[in-house]
């Protein structure tokens, strides 16, 4: 019996009326003892009121209201209900009222009362029931139906506007409800289906037939179907009826939700493929992608970029960063500054690569990180590219330093070449003994001799080697400037260092050991051979100084083929085959400062009076302009290789065989000559005359023009200075030999044959004797490069005269 409900109270109304209406009549005591045990035993708080005061309370009233008994005999009812009015006489039917307890604390009650006459006395039964959980019950309910009539209305409205369909269906298949915006993706309407049976309904309902036929077979049906070109998900349950005779449930039909997922399928499928199209990037793409806990252990190890660091994708996962790079503090430091929440990116050198990788942090909270993600690309292949164009960058730099340098000194050769010509030419004359005549003095044939005294001999030899000196000073800033004349030839260098070998070795120490490794098949390459014995002959000085205290010098030579990116990278050369001479030495080697002005001229790290620093700034000019290059490898305490590198030619090497010297310097011809330098014009005038000349002068070609007009007689040869204001001297040699076809052309000049041949206004010819190559000028032009000697001038005009080929080196104003 619920002692809540009012089972306990009708329990004790039928014990009271069973006492009062029995037909035998008890005896008192025995009517009491019943109706006490009843009264004590009853679930519900009751009281006997005498009046409106409490003769008597059962432990459910004490309970409920927190007295004890012995304090209620006496106590007026308004004491635990103040709320409360008895009706003078009558039932007191069920009613809501308060209660006080004890501890002043109120209830909320159900009090009924009822009249109970006894022995005479008009007493009261009241019962207090106290409803406080009923109450909450029924508010719960309360809520919860409203709770439901907004799910009720929730639902349609998502039913309304979501595409979902909410279905029903008898036992037969028959639609008896079909309700939800999904039914438009469906292409029907929600009456077009009512009363209809789904197995009789053509396409495009036809797919959901065989999932309603199981699920009124009392399966649990939860699959994908396609209807009208959409993809629904249908979730469809079995409802049960009563039990058949077996005791087994029938099904009465079935309920069911479908879902349009069509676009969310689509969503996956693109998220699939975005997927797989991420996963072929990463196994292809050379990155590595990972994701590190707050402790620093990979938890995301993927990339083909991990194949270069020897891992397999997923190998790192589980293991620390700061152990398997243990041996990489950079990357160890990036770890640490990405866990204390910096984000960046930073270029780590690993195992001979590079990698360029990006870190981020991922926090937890506000400022807590959780761990780190990031992406590393392998840049090796693109910081080799970019550390070859800084090498390339400043070897343009370096090279276009030198060019201009280059031109500095070059200008300074052309003007010095002027003054040592006439200081060379005047100390030659007196040396010879032969006085120049004063202008405009007639010279016999024979001249006339000056005797000189040995005190001014001697000073005049002093003068003369001193201008020997600016000389050879002067040909190597011209060496340097690539801007000296060059009689290249076919030579083989094998045949060259063999016969240089003794005279290497007298140069070098005895402390110093002299190794050759000359390659069989050397090919020959095209150069001026006495320069060519210029380079190898500063390189093996430089190499012995450098070896103060003993060692070995090394001289190989090999063929080598250089590829296209190394030849353009490294040494500015286009690919082909070359010669390779390399001079090595076993000394203190240079440090990179060192190397940076290596070929400067003047540049030098030896002591005051061991040197000008001339010598690798006149290699480096001479192998420029024989088409080559020049590279050094040293490292401080290591030693020092140079590598000379020259075009490789096919022809075999000519015999080299010095000119034959003229059988008479003298002559009678006409030569005008054209200087506008007037020591340089005064000093040739003077020679050519005591050689029997008749020079006609000129300082500049329109003046040498008019000359030529005026000139009656045959102009035997032109004698021009190439480089001159307003008119230069291929310009004047071209504007007069169609006016006299059978003169010569002698060109002089204080810069290079390169210049003059090459350079602005100049005759545009390759180097005299370069095969498939002819001089714009015809055979009977040639050129003399300042400074020279009287000798070599006057053998130089009757070797043009007689038309014979000259010994080039001659040109080169060597004597």
């Amino acid at each position: 019996m619920d002692a809540g409900g009012s089972g306990g109270r009708n329990f004790l109304l039928t014990a009271l009326e069973s006492i009062r209406g029995r037909k035998t009549t008890p005896s008192p005591a025995s009517d009491c003892g019943t109706f006490r045990q009843l009264f004590s035993k009853a679930p519900e708080a009751m009281a006997l009121l005498d009046g409106n005061s409490l003769s008597e309370t059962n432990p459910a009233w004490d309970n409920l209201f927190g007295w004890l008994d012995a304090d209620f005999p006496g106590k007026p009812l308004a004491a635990f209900m103040p709320d409360l009015t008895l009706p003078d006489q009558g039932s007191l039917a069920p009613l809501e009222s308060s209660g006080l307890r004890r501890d002043g604390s109120r209830i909320r009650l159900e009090v009924s009362g009822y009249p109970f006459p006894w022995q005479g006395r008009s007493l009261r039964v009241v019962t207090a029931r106290d409803i406080a959980e009923r109450k909450g019950r029924e508010e719960i309910l309360r809520k919860s139906e409203q709770t439901l009539r907004k799910s009720d209305g929730v639902l349609r409205a998502v039913l309304a506007h979501s595409p979902l369909v909410l279905f029903a269906f008898d036992k037969e298949g028959v639609f008896t409800m079909a309700e939800g915006k999904g039914l438009e993706a469906m292409d029907v309407k929600p009456l077009e289906l009512q009363g209809q049976s789904v197995f009789s309904r053509p396409s495009p309902m036809k797919s959901m037939q065989g999932p309603v036929r199981r699920a009124l077979e009392g399966r649990d049906v939860d699959e994908s179907v396609e209807i009208a070109g959409n993809i629904f998900e249908i979730h469809l349950r079995a409802l049960p009826g009563p039990g058949g005779p077996g005791g087994e449930s029938a099904v009465e039909g079935v309920m069911g939700l479908a879902v349009d997922v069509t676009e969310r399928r689509r969503a996956e499928e693109d998220l699939r493929r975005s997927k797989e199209h991420l996963r072929t990037v990463i196994s292809n793409a050379p990155i590595v992608l990972f994701a590190l806990d707050a402790k620093g252990t990979f938890t995301l190890c993927e990339g083909r970029g991990l194949e270069a660091l020897g891992l397999k994708p997923g190998e790192a996962v589980g293991k620390s960063a700061f152990e398997i790079y243990r041996h990489a503090p950079q990357i160890r430091m990036n770890v640490r500054r990405a866990l204390s929440g910096e984000e960046f990116t930073s270029t780590a050198e690993m195992d001979g690569m590079w990698f360029e990788t990006y870190f981020s942090p991922v926090f937890k909270g506000y400022d807590e990180v959780a761990g780190v993600i990031g992406v590393g690309i392998n840049v090796t292949d693109r910081r080799r590219a970019e550390d070859a164009l800084r090498r390339s960058e400043e070897q343009l730099r370096h090279s276009r330093k030198m060019e201009a340098i280059g031109r500095v000194a070059g200008g300074v050769a052309h003007d010095f070449n002027n003054l040592l010509t006439a200081i060379t030419g005047y100390a030659e004359i007196l040396l010879s003994g032969t006085a120049a005549p004063a202008a405009g003095t007639a010279v016999s044939t024979a001249g006339s001799a000056s005797p000189i005294g040995e005190a001014q001999r001697k000073n005049l030899e002093e003068i003369r080697k001193a201008a020997d000196r600016a000389t050879a000073l002067t040909r190597q800033l011209l060496a340097f400037s690539r801007k000296q004349v060059l009689s290249p030839k076919a030579v083989k260098l094998n045949q060259m260092v063999g016969e240089m070998d003794k005279m290497l070795r007298r140069l070098i120490r005895e402390d110093i050991e002299l190794v050759t490794v000359l390659d069989p098949n050397l090919g020959d390459v095209w150069a001026d051979p006495g320069q060519m014995e210029q380079v190898i002959l500063n390189l093996a000085l430089n190499a012995r100084d450098a070896m103060p205290g003993g060692g070995q010098l090394s001289l190989e030579t090999a063929n080598v083929e250089l590829e296209g990116t190394y030849a353009r990278g490294e040494l500015f050369l286009v690919p082909g085959s070359y010669v390779m001479i390399a001079v090595s030495d076993t000394g203190k080697g240079m440090d990179e400062e060192v190397k940076a002005h290596l070929f400067e001229p003047f540049f030098t790290t030896k002591g005051d009076g061991q040197g000008q620093g001339l010598g690798l700034s006149a290699v480096y000019g001479i192998v420029k302009q024989s088409g080559g290059t020049i590279a050094v490898e040293s490292e401080k305490g290591r030693g020092t290789t140079f590598k000379v590198f020259l075009p490789r030619v096919d022809k075999e090497a000519s015999a080299q065989f010095p000119a034959a010297p003229a059988e008479s310097l003298k002559g009678v011809e006409t030569i005008l000559l054209v200087e506008d330098e007037e020591a340089v014009r005064t000093l040739v005038r003077e020679i050519l005359r005591m050689h029997g000349y008749d020079v006609l002068e000129a300082r500049q070609g329109g003046e040498a023009i008019l000359i030529s007009q005026r000139h009656k007689g045959p102009i035997h040869m032109l004698l021009t200075d190439m480089v001159m204001a307003n008119m230069s001297g291929k310009e004047l040699a071209e504007h007069l030999k169609p006016l006299r076809p059978e003169m010569r052309v002698l060109f002089i000049s204080g810069y290079s044959e390169d210049a003059v041949l090459n350079g602005p206004g100049g005759l545009k010819a390759s180097v005299p004797g370069e095969p498939g190559r002819e001089s714009s000028q015809g055979n009977s032009d040639a050129f003399l490069a300042k400074p020279f000697t009287p000798k070599t001038l006057a053998t130089k005009v009757r070797e043009v005269l007689d038309g014979k080929p000259a010994e080039h080196r001659d040109l080169a104003g060597q004597f």
